[in-house]
């Protein structure tokens, strides 16, 4: 069997804090890593980086500690950010770390990216949405859902003394959070159906009481989030597997095709519904840019599998 390429995710705390809660969330993160098969997550220490100062740069060169920092960057295939809320956005000395690695060249473009945070009230929310604002400028590609937001002061205790997560609950939601990731060479070189059993993983672990439990959370801490695509580069799926869309008679017989409003007409968005034809037939509902669209088109490999059913 072909071994896997294994992918390098780089962990980054916005908080410096020594009993940090977002640094337990990443440490949780990251043993919950070990047992994912192809996947490393790193701690990377931003503390020593010095505060962004453009007369360090030397005939293109940046101090040791600051290069050592970026060639982690470089080297990584996605990153991990965990930050507490400082003023309705991200940390200082986050953002310091992000401004070195976007000098040029800018090393964060095209990587995947998803966020943890904790906090009290809103769970870091609003440093998150602002950290996503500045990935779009620098073409970081965010993971939509799901979303990690912790209240670290709810009970149940969710840290000891230390900042270690000790709540069974949040690892199983951090564990739930950790997406299905596939480097670019395996994705090419490797056929559609791989590609699919990596998703297919995936949809099997979010079982009803993953659901449950995101349920509960919401219940909790309510939150509303905006529909659409940050950056095009990410495809969101929804459907309505039990409602009969084409029993649903008005009058006029049965329903030719369905449809959705405009609210799920953006860039990357893919419904499906139980197919007109029933028998386990299913009808997606496809919005995608004209370009993309194009490239799918002139994809043989992806028509082959289209044109096969």
């Amino acid at each position: 069997m072909e071994a896997q390429t294994a992918i390098k995710v780089v962990a980054l705390c916005g908080s410096l804090r020594k009993g940090s809660y977002n640094r337990g969330l990443l440490r949780s993160a990251m043993e919950i890593s070990k047992s994912i098969k192809g996947m490393e997550i790193e701690y990377v220490d931003i503390s020593p980086l010095p505060f962004l100062n453009t007369d360090l740069e030397v005939d293109g060169t940046y101090p040791p500690v600051v290069e050592a920092f970026r060639q982690k960057i470089l080297t990584a295939d996605s990153v991990l950010f965990g930050s507490p809320e400082y003023n309705y956005s991200v940390t200082g000395p986050l953002k310091n770390a992000i401004d070195w690695a976007s000098r040029p060249p800018n090393l964060w473009a095209d990587k995947t990216a998803a966020i943890l945070s904790a906090g009290g009230g809103f769970g870091g929310g609003r440093s998150q949405y602002h950290l996503r604002q500045i990935g779009v400028y620098l073409d970081l590609h965010f993971i939509n859902k799901p979303e990690f937001f912790l209240n670290a002061f709810q009970s149940p205790a969710k840290f000891d003394s230390d900042g270690n997560l000790i709540d069974a609950a949040t690892k199983e939601r951090i564990k739930a959070s950790i997406p299905t990731y596939a480097s670019t060479g395996d994705v090419l070189a490797k056929d559609i159906r791989w590609c699919i059993e990596q998703l297919n993983k995936n949809v099997l672990a979010h079982d009803s009481n993953t659901v449950m439990k995101y349920i509960g959370d919401w219940d909790r801490d309510p939150r509303c989030f905006p529909l659409g695509d940050f950056d095009g580069a990410i495809i969101t799926m929804g459907s309505i597997p039990r409602f009969p869309m084409y029993k649903n008679d008005f009058g006029w017989g049965k329903p030719f095709a369905v449809r959705n409003g405009w609210a799920n007409k953006f860039d990357g968005k893919i419904s499906a519904t139980p197919g007109r034809n029933g028998g386990g037939s299913i009808d997606l509902e496809v919005v995608f840019a004209l370009e993309t669209m194009a490239a799918l088109e002139f994809d043989p490999e992806f028509m082959e599998y289209v044109l096969g059913y």
